[in-house]
């Protein structure tokens, strides 16, 4: 999100992250599993209101995204 300039939609997915220790799930599917069956109503309620602010899109992500890809045409094949 940051190398896009998404610094508002970063650091909201940053929040989202925080829940777990060293700030991500784990990459194992049966470790995360885990995981998410510790998470508490608490963590829950911060993510759905950090869901409410991802999906007011507060950086434009499509804009973004496009003018990312235009200034950096070669990594997607053009």
């Amino acid at each position: 999100m940051e190398l896009i300039g998404a610094v508002n939609t970063a650091e909201i997915v940053r929040r989202a992250l925080s829940v777990f220790l060293n700030g991500a799930p784990s990459g194992d599917s049966d470790v995360r599993d885990r995981q998410l069956e510790k998470v508490g109503e608490k963590e829950r309620a911060l993510w759905r209101a950090l869901g409410t602010e991802f999906y007011k899109d507060p950086d434009d992500l499509e804009k973004l995204i496009y003018k990312y890809c235009h200034a950096n045409p070669k990594p997607f094949g053009a």
